[in-house]
């Protein structure tokens, strides 16, 4: 298989950030119009296509860059960010249920919220980076 150049792979992510940015403006002008809709989720669907590369495609410099594989530190800490963000929405629920008028709970979460899934979304993409293979797909 004949390898991608990096300013090809760039040029993928690139156009897939843009057509995320059209999906976005689409679904939100489209709210009540149903084609403006499905033409933002193709776009979404197209700019996933766009951005994952497939594993053949890497030269064999960028195989050997490779970040090395994920330890239980890093599952340890995501699952922690997890459970910080299940217990700050209880206490958002709570707080909401009797009536506060305090506005830190909801900062809290959307705090909380930011922090864990930026850091869910650089482990996934470390996870795919790496070359490591989920759990649950090794042979038995």
């Amino acid at each position: 298989m004949i390898p991608i150049p990096s300013d090809w792979r760039r040029f993928r992510r690139l156009s897939a950030f843009f057509l995320l940015g059209a999906a976005a403006l689409a679904l939100y002008f489209g709210q009540h119009d149903f084609p403006v809709r499905a033409i933002g989720l193709i776009a979404i669907m197209s700019a996933v296509g766009l951005a994952k590369s497939p594993r053949g495609a890497l030269s064999i410099a960028e195989q050997k860059n490779r970040p090395p594989p994920l330890n239980i530190l890093h599952w340890a800490i995501a699952i922690l960010l997890t459970g910080a963000l299940a217990l700050v929405y209880r206490m958002l629920w709570v707080a909401g249920h009797d009536g506060s008028t305090s506005v830190w709970p909801v900062y809290e979460f959307a705090g909380t919220g930011l922090i864990a899934g930026a850091y869910w979304a650089a482990l996934l993409t470390r996870l795919q980076e790496s070359g490591t293979r989920w759990p649950w797909t090794e042979p038995i």
